[in-house]
């Protein structure tokens, strides 16, 4: 038992060492560079965004933007699974709409990607939509339908 107990004891010591690696000056300043690269992609894919821009969040005094953000990402939800939605116009009933991915952009418009399927299950259309909505604290978040682009 304590054969086996010191063979796993130096065979973990024996990894540990072994899988240890150096890095030199130039990989350091290799991958500081990167991960700032990758700090500056993403401050820059964000820019168009709820969460860092402080002019659209400004405009959210009476209450918490994180709530609000909730609420409006619900109430666009609930309006996606309404039978007379802005989502359905134009829709017969079999067809079922479902949001791939929002986005809040400011305290104005919404960028959504989504898809339709019919009564089968089979894909109907492709699309995106930019959004224009109004919040409302005590009542459903008002949406309307600036442009879209179907494939």
């Amino acid at each position: 038992m304590k054969n086996n107990t010191l063979v796993v004891i130096f065979g973990l010591a024996f990894s540990f060492i072994s899988c240890k690696k150096e890095v030199s000056v130039e990989d350091y300043f290799k991958q500081k560079d990167s991960l700032q690269y990758f700090k500056q992609a993403y401050k820059a894919a964000n820019y168009f965004s709820i969460e860092d821009n402080e002019n659209a969040r400004a405009m959210f005094t009476d209450t918490q933007v994180e709530n609000a953000m909730d609420k409006v990402r619900f109430d666009l939800a609930q309006e996606s699974n309404k039978s007379d939605g802005f989502l359905k116009i134009g829709r017969s009933a079999d067809e079922r709409i479902f949001i791939n991915k929002a986005a809040v952009l400011n305290n104005k418009w919404i960028i959504l990607d989504y898809y339709v399927k019919d009564e089968t299950g089979n894909p109907v259309e492709v699309g995106e939509l930019l959004l224009n909505y109004q919040y409302h604290a005590e009542r459903p978040t008002e949406f309307h339908v600036l442009s879209s682009n179907v494939y």
